[in-house]
């Protein structure tokens, strides 16, 4: 029997994921976060919203949102955080930053950052420009109590990061 060129680069494919499985569980398991990750079917959304007008002119990381749940097995994970915010500063100046951490357990999710730009000061407080931005973030656990977390900072003295309506939803798959 001839193998197409299809079938061969599917199961090259199948391959793939069955391995990237094998060393996203067996880093899970040893508690460590993996820089990529491929789950199964998601099995648990969880989602958190708030329509409050909340601000913070804070230059260290405070808790925006927190949402804990509980796995029995090894699970990958995506936390989608999507805000309508505004960013502003002192009269004229430009170019600070309101930044935004998506954390798991205490830790930066992946892409691994310090820092991750939710908005930007654009110079004119005068006239606030409020607009939706949204960030993403994944990882990977193992079995127990996790704990994700939204935090939020403004990057420059003087400015105030305000979100007026923030949802948060975990996609969580077993891994």
């Amino acid at each position: 029997m001839k193998t197409s060129r299809f079938q061969k680069i599917g199961l090259l494919g199948a391959l793939a994921v069955v391995i990237s499985l094998a060393g996203i569980s067996a880093a899970a398991s040893a508690g460590q976060r993996s820089p990529s990750a491929i789950g199964g079917s998601i099995f648990r959304v969880i989602t958190k919203s708030s329509a409050a007008y909340l601000s913070t002119t804070s230059m260290s990381y405070t808790v925006l949102q927190s949402v804990n749940f509980n796995v029995p097995n090894n699970v990958v994970g995506i936390a989608q955080f999507q805000a309508t915010d505004e960013c502003t500063g002192p009269e004229g100046e430009t170019g600070g930053w309101c930044l935004v951490q998506l954390t798991i357990d205490g830790q930066s999710m992946n892409p691994v950052t310090p820092d991750r730009v939710l908005d930007t000061e654009d110079g004119t407080p005068a006239i606030p420009e409020r607009e939706a931005h949204e960030l993403d973030g994944s990882f990977s656990v193992g079995p127990g109590l996790h704990t994700v977390q939204v935090l939020w900072r403004v990057g420059t003295p003087g400015m105030t990061f305000v979100v007026d309506d923030y949802h948060l939803t975990l996609l969580l798959a077993r891994g």
